[in-house]
Order: structure tokens, then sequence, then C-alpha cells
């Protein structure tokens, strides 16, 4: 994980709106006004042969989201 250096800028979309998952209005608004940001890069994915589709297999699967607030919170 690394912390991206801030203030925010905009030129960081160029970089991972590739990558991303999300369009570029909701990657601005989410870094709007913030003072910290992190992001996590996936390095030598490994992608499985037969995928598994999770609704398949576990009843009341929930995606896990994509980015959390971490607003008064204390980091060890």
């Amino acid at each position: 994980m690394a912390e991206l250096p801030m203030p925010y800028h905009s030129s960081y979309w160029d970089t991972v709106k590739e990558y991303a998952g999300i369009n570029d209005r909701d990657f601005f608004t989410y870094f709007e006004g913030k003072s910290r940001a992190f992001a996590i890069e996936i390095q030598n994915l490994l992608e499985l042969p037969d995928p598994i589709d999770p609704y398949e297999t576990m009843p009341g699967f929930v995606p896990p989201q994509s980015y959390c607030y971490m607003d008064g919170l204390q980091v060890a």
C-alpha cells in the first residue's frame, strides 16, 4: 500500500484510469477535500483457469467495498 502525496492532484487519474474500476466523476468526488489518500497496487495477479462465481457458491454473497471512509479512526 502506498500513500499518495497530497494535496490530491488530477494527474493521478491519468495514471490509474485504466485500472481504477470507477469512472472519473466518482474518482474526483471521492478525493475532493481529502488530506490523505492511499492506493493499493496489485502486482503479479494470478488468474484462475476455471473462475468461481461467488453468487453460485456462497448464499447471500456481497462483494467487498472498493474503498472505505476512515474519518475519526486512529490508525496504528
